[in-house]
């Protein structure tokens, strides 16, 4: 993704044979995706990309699916499988000072303590407790939960660092 755009979310498999897939959303409410309409879909090498508009959205037991323009049946439906839904970071509400979007700690330099560099944000996987970021070197990846003031010290998005509390050892 560029800076231009925040991935908000990812389509998963079909559902059903009518080109509906379920979708994960990266954003604190499921039906937050409902608000946008047009999804910008890629691969996370970006070496292809789609702008979709949004035909339905509906709650489907314990998480939602979506029908998007123009996917009328279950194989188109899986072509999408894993691709990443990102939006324009100009519809995105204003943050308060503080604050940031996860998009904004991709690319990170990030250091401990002690000021060892351990890496670069490469990306971050959510579970069900916390996020966990993943921090990678030439030589090493770094699994760091995501828990402010335990693990992340501080984040400076004018500087693109991030201090945490992680030995390079663990």
């Amino acid at each position: 993704m560029n800076v231009k755009t925040v991935v908000i979310g990812q389509i998963g498999a079909p559902y059903g044979v009518k080109g509906w897939m379920h979708v994960r959303s990266f954003l604190t409410s499921y039906s937050n995706l409902e608000g946008f309409s047009n999804w910008k879909v890629c691969l996370k090498s970006e070496e292809e990309s789609k702008l979709i508009q949004v035909e339905k959205f509906k709650a489907h037991n314990d998480h939602y699916v979506a029908k998007l323009m123009n996917i009328e049946d279950r194989t188109t439906a899986a072509s999408f499988t894993n691709w990443q839904i990102a939006i324009e970071r100009d519809v995105l509400p204003e943050l308060a000072t503080g604050e940031y979007y996860c998009a904004d700690l991709l690319g990170m330099a990030v250091y401990n303590k002690d000021g060892s560099n351990l890496g670069t944000v490469v990306d971050i996987l959510a579970t069900g407790a916390n996020d966990v970021l993943i921090v990678r070197n030439d030589s090493k990846e770094n699994l760091i939960p995501y828990v402010m003031g335990t693990y992340i010290l501080k984040v400076c998005l004018d500087r693109g660092e991030m201090q945490v509390a992680w030995d390079e050892g663990f």
